[in-house]
């Protein structure tokens, strides 16, 4: 995802409840504002399957001086490989272990 250029920042995380996951092998991913055609919206958290030989980076606002201004730049929540250059493949909802 690359870096966009947002109105202001987003609003406050909503608290959650995390329940039991339904696998040992499973990680919560907290839920997050996402900014989509100007407006921040909520998309709540949720268990999840880590990528293996990835680590996870968090959502990032930062205002950035210009020229008689200031801008705030948003980058949303990513999973990179080791190295940090290449992102990893979709992050797999995690469900009940199949016995």
């Amino acid at each position: 995802m690359a870096a966009l250029i947002v109105d202001g920042a987003p609003p406050t995380a909503q608290v959650e409840t995390v329940g039991a996951p339904p696998s040992p092998e499973c990680a919560w991913l907290d839920g997050e504002w996402q900014y989509v055609d100007g407006d921040w919206l909520w998309r709540g958290g949720r268990w999840v399957m880590p990528p293996p030989d990835c680590y996870y980076a968090p959502p990032v606002a930062s205002w950035v001086s210009t020229t008689g201004t200031s801008v705030l730049y948003y980058v949303g929540r990513q999973w990179y490989r080791e190295g940090g250059k290449k992102l990893c493949s979709k992050v797999p909802e995690c469900s009940a272990r199949k016995r």
